[in-house]
Parts: C-alpha cells; structure tokens; sequence
C-alpha cells in the first residue's frame, strides 16, 4: 500500500516539476495530499495505540478488583468463623484474638495511580515489594513505552509537514530531488511506524493477558495467609482462656 501510494506521488511531482506550466500549484496540491494522508494515518495510528493502552489499563484494573473482592470475601468470611468459637473462649482471650484479626490488612494491592504509573525503570523510594507490586511493574514500563513512541508519532509528523519548506528554493530539477527525498521519508517513515504500532499493540494486548494470570496466582497465596491468621487468633484465644480456667 505505500509502495503504491509512494510511486503515485513521485510520478506526479516528475510530471508537474519537469513542465512550466503553473507547477508551483500542482507541486503544493500534490504535497498537501501527501500531509493529509500522513496526518490522517498518525493520528489514527496514535489513536489505535491509545486504545490498546485504555484495554490494558480495564485489563489490570478489572483483574485487580477481582482479586479485592476475593480476599475481601475470604477475609469476612474468617471473621464469621472466628466468631462461631466465642462461646468455647474466655471474653477476654476471644477480644484479643477479634482485635488481632481485625487489625490485619487483608488486601494489599496497589492503588490506579500506583499501578499506571509511567515507569522508567527506577524509582527513588521503593516500596517493600509483594507478589502483586513485581507483578505488575512492567506495567509502568510499557506506558513508558507507549508515551515515548507517541512522542516519535509526533515528531515524524512534524518532519513530514515542515520538511517540504526545505525543498522551496533552487532550479527544478533541484527541487524534484529534493522533494523526491522528501516523499520517499515520509512515506518511509509512515510504513516503519505503523509496522511498529502493530507490534507495540500485540505487546499491550499480550501483557494484558499475562498480568491477568500474575494478578489471580497472586491471590491464592493470599487466601491462605488470612486463613493462617484465623488459625493463629484462634490457637493464642484457646491457650489464653486455659490460663484463664
């Protein structure tokens, strides 16, 4: 498709370059073509790659919540059994134990703002890592990726629309080199960053997927820790009411 549309241009900018008449207009009719095309083709390619950047945000934020309510589920679910024992324990000891598991924090996920955050890599004030915060750390990374490859969107746009200035001046067989020079980048550059949001997507749509996976093995572990820790209150509340006996 570029090729085609590439050789279409050079064929009428030879035509209109090489004949005197009025070729300053067919010349800018031709190169204007060529910036709306570029312009509708970037600003379409940033918008596919805007949307596969929202996709995966839904994604981890869709995952994300579903392991909040399982372990909110889970853990309310410990409490009502620690209180199925209230009779076989000594007030005391059963408040202790009710103080302890209500006192642990069951659900430990990063916030939207932690999790989208635009990573380079480095951070100056890491926090103790969990099996969700590595989970997801690439995740910063690839919103990285993604703002620095729109940057590169903008600025081959920019090239495309001003590069033309360039060829203004000199004699017509001059300015047909140059302006050959001119489409064939353009239309270069177009081609290579297309075939690079395409890549860029597959890789969005495929970390998708991954942290999905990351997100839910992460969660099994958890289960059992606030399982854990109703067996922990519950074996200290029996030894604290024999004491009590």
């Amino acid at each position: 498709m570029a090729s085609v549309y590439f050789t279409t241009l050079i064929t009428a900018l030879l035509l209109v370059s090489s004949t005197q008449a009025k070729p300053q207009v067919e010349e800018n009719a031709i190169v204007e073509e060529l910036q709306k095309w570029a312009k509708e083709k970037l600003l379409g390619a940033i918008d596919e790659l805007k949307k596969a950047e929202q996709d995966l945000k839904d994604t981890v934020t869709a995952a994300l919540e579903k392991s909040r309510q399982e372990l909110e589920t889970e853990y309310a679910s410990t409490l009502i059994e620690y209180h199925t024992h209230k009779e076989a324990l000594h007030p005391k000891c059963f408040q202790d134990g009710l103080t302890y598991l209500t006192s642990y924090e069951p659900v430990d996920l990063p916030t939207p703002d932690e999790v989208f955050a635009v990573s380079t890599g480095t951070t100056t004030t890491p926090k103790p890592p969990n099996c969700v915060t590595e989970a997801i750390k690439d995740v910063g990374l690839m919103l990285y990726s993604v703002a620095k490859y729109i940057a590169s969107i903008l600025n081959t746009m920019d090239d495309i629309i001003n590069g033309y200035t360039l060829c203004s001046q000199g004699a017509w067989y001059r300015k047909f080199t140059c302006l050959f020079s001119y489409v064939g980048t353009a239309v270069t550059d177009i081609y290579h960053t297309l075939a690079g949001i395409g890549e860029l997507i597959s890789d969005l749509t495929s970390l998708g997927e991954d942290m999905t996976k990351q997100i839910q093995n992460c969660t099994h572990p958890k289960k059992l820790e606030i399982r854990h820790q109703l067996l922990l209150a519950l074996e200290n509340a029996h030894k604290c009411t024999k004491l009590h006996r």
